[in-house]
């Protein structure tokens, strides 16, 4: 794996996503993500995994350098891809846990939002949420059904309109994480969790997982294609594109 590092514990996994510093997403880590967890869903010495990042930086987000600069065909792939690797997170019938290790807006927070549980590192500077509108990023319906699950309808409505970004005790506050960990006390945080959920039968917390979600994931495991074209064209309409074409240029990607 180029974008993730696995580290396998007695029972369950440890996935740390490794992208450079701020652990954008990209096609690759999309696709080692995807298989990551279908391989984890069939291999029975798996019971769990827990997600995590590099100190500072769940992920920033979508690679936006990398898709602002894929052809059509190239763009349609990617959202494609994503949306398939959101549907397998959410599938995943054993416990997940997000072990927020940062930043953690847009893609990272979609990520995020799949897991049973979110652990986040305090610190003031680091920020959560989905912020993808004042980028000219069209938000699927699916992915607003996962940020209300958690948050409500009311606050996912206008929160993602605004594209708002929440201080970890908002996040605290609201049901978006589950609890504010030091940095360092993080993933032993979210392994000590692990341990005891895996303390229970796997086929009573599996099943109990599966009938809980099942009309979460009738709202998120939709045709694909049916929603692709929607999102391509918005990606591609010429405001959106100038919008983030200044972005990339501010990160210094522009060609």
């Amino acid at each position: 794996m180029n974008t993730l590092n696995i580290t396998s514990k007695s029972d369950y996994q440890v996935i740390q996503l490794n992208n450079g510093k701020v652990n954008a997403i990209n096609l690759e880590m999309i696709s080692e993500l995807t298989q990551a967890i279908d391989n984890a869903e069939v291999d029975s010495s798996v019971r769990g995994m827990i997600i995590t990042g590099q100190p500072h930086y769940f992920s920033a987000g979508l690679d936006i350098k990398e898709l602002y600069h894929l052809d059509k065909a190239g763009s349609e792939k990617f959202w494609g891809d994503f949306l398939k690797m959101v549907v397998a997170l959410n599938r995943f019938s054993k416990p997940l846990i997000s072990a927020i290790s940062g930043f953690s807006p847009a893609g990272g927070c979609v990520i995020a939002v799949c897991c049973d549980y979110r652990y986040m590192a305090s610190g003031d500077k680091y920020v959560i949420g989905l912020n993808e509108v004042p980028l000219a990023i069209m938000v699927t319906e699916g992915i607003f059904h996962l940020y209300a699950h958690w948050i409500g309808n009311r606050r996912a409505h206008q929160y993602l309109i605004e594209g708002k970004l929440h201080s970890g005790q908002e996040a605290l506050a609201m049901g978006l994480v589950d609890q504010l960990v030091p940095l360092e006390e993080l993933l032993n945080t979210a392994e000590l969790k692990m341990q005891q959920l895996l303390q229970s039968d796997d086929g009573a917390l599996q099943g109990t997982k599966k009938n809980i979600k099942k009309s979460l994931m009738k709202k998120v495991d939709v045709d694909i294609d049916s929603i692709l074209h929607a999102a391509v064209a918005q990606w591609w309409s010429p405001n959106s594109r100038a919008i983030m074409k200044a972005a990339v240029e501010g990160l210094g990607g522009g060609k």
